[in-house]
């Protein structure tokens, strides 16, 4: 689910500053300063995605007990109807206990799929606007222009084809992503330290949820 959040919640977040005068030519400030932070680390290890993920696991809980249940039923149902004695009679019955069987489990995959996209999305949009409001915050209390954000995991010494295939897609797409950012604009930590405080001032409510693999 984590590659999840990485693929949706990738953007420019801007925390806009002191507005021209309009009489003025618009021009860039001398003093601007521009913030980088990886937003993908940033879900990675924040309080609230990792809470996420716990509500998303109760959510799957009941519904792979029930699905479970229904696969041991359809397996005996087939070991039964492999027996070397078995009559047609006993033939059809066992073949539409079968059938309903499956038809069970289908639907409780399909309920399960439903609540689950609509919990990703509810989650994902919660993280979304919790990112925009601490990059805000960030911006302002340390006078950041504009704060630029990208999407990854955590570093490696030495990141697969796949890390560098992935990077080089989003750049051919227009997408952010800095080679080289100097400390001091890199505010990855300081943007997570403000969306965990955030958090832990006004957590969140859980969510019910039933059903599902």
């Amino acid at each position: 689910m984590k590659r999840f959040y990485l693929a949706v919640v990738v953007a420019l977040i801007i925390a806009w500053g002191a507005l021209p005068s309009t009489t003025q030519e618009k021009r860039p400030r001398q003093d601007s300063r521009i913030g980088f932070a990886n937003v993908g680390l940033v879900i990675q290890k924040c309080r609230k995605a990792k809470d996420f993920e716990t509500e998303r696991s109760e959510l799957l809980a009941p519904g792979r007990k029930q699905g479970a249940t229904l696969s041991l039923e359809i397996l005996n149902l087939k070991k039964s109807l492999a027996a070397p004695d078995i009559t047609p009679v006993a033939t059809a019955k066992l073949e539409q206990a079968l059938l309903e069987a499956k038809r069970r489990l289908e639907d409780l995959d399909g309920e399960f799929r439903k609540q689950m996209t609509k919990l990703i999305e509810k989650q994902t949009m919660e993280l979304f606007k919790d990112l925009q409001q601490a990059s805000s915050q960030l911006a302002v209390k340390h006078q950041f222009t504009a704060i630029l954000t990208y999407g990854d995991v955590e570093k490696k010494d030495q990141p697969w084809f796949s890390d560098i295939d992935r990077i080089m897609d989003g750049m051919n797409k227009s997408s952010l992503y800095p080679m080289y950012v100097d400390p001091e604009f890199d505010v990855t930590q300081r943007l997570l330290d403000t969306v965990d405080q955030n958090y832990l001032r006004s957590p969140p409510k859980k969510a019910g949820g039933a059903g599902g693999l």
